[in-house]
């Protein structure tokens, strides 16, 4: 890649949703094609120690993410109080929808994204298993403040109230465009935004 491909690709990366460790793993390897065009290899040797850091500060912060997930299941589902189970369960589909867009979007890693929304439908089932049923509750996370979570909790309101939450599928679809959250909101929408999406939510990355 040129210098110039280079410094544009980042100004792009800049601007987009990425997770700074990402960034900073761009950074490193095109430091190390500069250290490699100086035959440089005690620079090449240390910038690989820093990659490898840099890639287990990844991985542990995805596992840190998907324990607190099944954590905040466990503890819900052990709470005999439905009242209390459900508050329970709304802040850990919070959680697990936070997690699949970060780790689409910010990653670009389609298995750890995957892996959060599977998370997700397990709460999800849970509400349901509550009599009479408690996905309803989900209808307090749309007006949360962060995009992801509005989106999956409209998706998953779809058949239960419509009229409230297609007006906000519609809304998001037409501010996201072309990216996880966007096409969420599409793939809830369809068919009635008149065409049918290529795959899955789960397999699209911005």
């Amino acid at each position: 890649m040129s210098d110039d491909k280079s410094e544009t690709l980042r100004r792009r990366l800049e601007g987009a949703q990425i997770d700074q460790r990402m960034l900073a793993r761009f950074d490193l390897f095109n430091e190390f094609r500069a250290a490699m065009k100086r035959k440089d290899k005690a620079a090449q040797l240390d910038i690989a120690r820093r990659l490898k850091l840099n890639a287990s500060d990844i991985l542990a912060a995805k596992a840190a993410a998907t324990a607190a997930i099944a954590s905040g299941l466990e503890d819900a589902m052990a709470t005999s109080d439905p009242d209390e189970r459900t508050a329970k369960l709304l802040k850990t589909y919070e959680l697990s929808v936070k997690t699949k867009f970060w780790a689409y979007a910010a990653l670009g890693d389609i298995e750890a994204g995957n892996a959060a929304a599977m998370q997700t439908e397990a709460v999800v089932k849970a509400l349901d298993a509550i009599p009479p049923g408690r996905r309803s509750a989900l209808a307090a996370l749309l007006d949360n403040p962060d995009v992801g979570v509005r989106v999956d909790a409209a998706a998953d309101l779809k058949d239960v109230m419509p009229d409230r939450v297609i007006p906000i599928l519609r809304q998001i679809n037409k501010e996201e465009g072309a990216s996880s959250v966007g096409f969420t909101a599409m793939q809830a929408l369809w068919p009635d935004t008149g065409s049918e999406p290529d795959g899955k939510a789960s397999a699209t990355k911005p």
